[in-house]
């Protein structure tokens, strides 16, 4: 039988800690924070203190709580398979959607460093520069690049794919990219998953966009009232006006058909 691992006094009371937490809140939320500076993390903290506790801890301790109290909250086991990364817990009282959107709301913008991968295709797009005519015409040049000038600046001549999706960015295309201001790298909090009552929520149903989708219900539903004829107080309003019109278009004919 392998002997199991000494957790020392102080790493107990720590993942007693993670425990209450996870059985307190009803929203639990794991997120990946690689590449996070402490910097950009310190600075999410205080945006978004009000709405999240966020608890940077080790996986190892995650764990040890999440099997604790596997059989007193439905389902919870589930999240530690989204413990991957550097993982940091959040709770809250938000719901998941209002929460990956908070999220992705304090996330910013930086530039890309050589050798990291592209995460979409990097477009240099068309139009003017900042540069005026010198040395960097040759180095777009050399790019294959089109470049002109107009109006005492460099101008870009038409878009460029600077680099493809998922592949690494070279030293002279991340130098490049960085004096032209384009910054694709997106920093902050990576979310995993959401739990909410036994639900796991991963990312690719969050990122839906829920107001898009209730509006275009919302129209279509009224689109159908209106054709069936199903009157609700929602549309009766247009009902009335659409019979109204409907008269005076019926009257107007009958009125042309009497005319000698």
């Amino acid at each position: 039988m392998k002997p199991k691992a000494h957790v020392s006094e102080k790493k107990k009371k720590q993942t007693k800690e993670i425990e209450k937490l996870l059985m307190d809140w009803p929203v639990i939320a794991i997120v990946d924070m690689s590449g996070l500076p402490g910097a950009q993390l310190q600075k999410i903290r205080n945006n978004t203190k009000n709405d999240l506790k966020i608890l940077v801890t080790k996986k190892r301790l995650m764990k040890l709580a999440i099997e604790a109290i596997k059989e007193k909250k439905n389902n919870i086991s589930e999240i530690e398979q989204c413990l991957t990364g550097i993982p940091a817990l959040i709770f809250t009282k938000l719901n998941p959607f209002k929460l990956y959107q908070l999220i992705i709301k304090n996330k910013s913008s930086a530039s890309i460093k050589p050798g990291q991968l592209a995460p979409h295709d990097l477009i240099i797009p068309a139009g003017p520069t900042p540069f005026t005519p010198g040395p960097m015409i040759g180095e777009l040049t050399s790019m294959g690049i089109k470049s002109g000038v107009e109006g005492g600046k460099i101008a870009i001549k038409q878009d460029f794919t600077a680099a493809k999706a998922g592949e690494p960015v070279n030293m002279k295309t991340a130098s490049l990219l960085m004096k032209l201001g384009v910054e694709p790298i997106e920093i902050g909090l990576n979310l995993t998953a959401v739990y909410e009552e036994g639900i796991i929520f991963k990312k690719d149903v969050l990122s839906i966009d829920i107001n898009s989708m209730l509006s275009k219900a919302i129209s279509e539903a009224r689109a159908l009232a209106l054709e069936q004829g199903i009157i609700t107080k929602e549309i009766i309003e247009e009902m009335i006006s659409r019979a109204n019109a409907y008269a005076l278009a019926l009257k107007t004919e009958i009125n042309t058909q009497k005319t000698p």
